[in-house]
């Protein structure tokens, strides 16, 4: 985008950036019309063609960092999953099985996707993975 700024680091692009519209004031520090872009990476502002940017791979790590602490209250948590024909005995089983188990449903304000116990414990009635993604995704704070 076309904006106001001032170039202050050659070699990386950097530069200052007017937000208003005052073009007369911005001519009198020493900007000019130049075509810059807010990085999504530190929030700076960059020349156009110099502006820093997520790779593919830095962005599939972002979304799985956002996803992992997606929360939900184990109340949520356990209708989700009876929701998905896990049956309450199984799952009383489980937490008799597992004192781990009963602790993070019946003692935590709230249950993170990022709790690997939860991808095993899903995985002892079929839910996969992604589905307990997805399930936060829709569902969780």
């Amino acid at each position: 985008m076309i904006k106001y700024a001032k170039i202050t680091d050659d070699e990386k692009g950097l530069c200052e950036v007017g937000v208003g519209t005052n073009e007369e004031f911005y001519k009198s520090i020493g900007m000019t019309e130049l075509d810059v872009e807010q990085s999504e990476v530190d929030s700076q502002w960059y020349i156009s063609e110099k502006c820093p940017r997520f790779t593919e791979d830095d962005l599939a790590r972002n979304e799985q960092e956002r996803i992992a602490m997606l929360k939900m209250t184990p109340r949520d948590f356990l209708l989700a999953i009876t929701s998905m024909g896990v049956e309450w005995v199984q799952i009383k089983a489980l937490m008799a099985e597992n004192p781990q188990v009963e602790i993070e449903l019946n003692y935590c304000q709230y249950v993170y996707r990022g709790n690997p116990l939860l991808d095993s414990l899903c995985e002892n009635f079929g839910i996969t993975s992604e589905q307990l993604d997805k399930l936060f995704i829709e569902k969780g704070v």
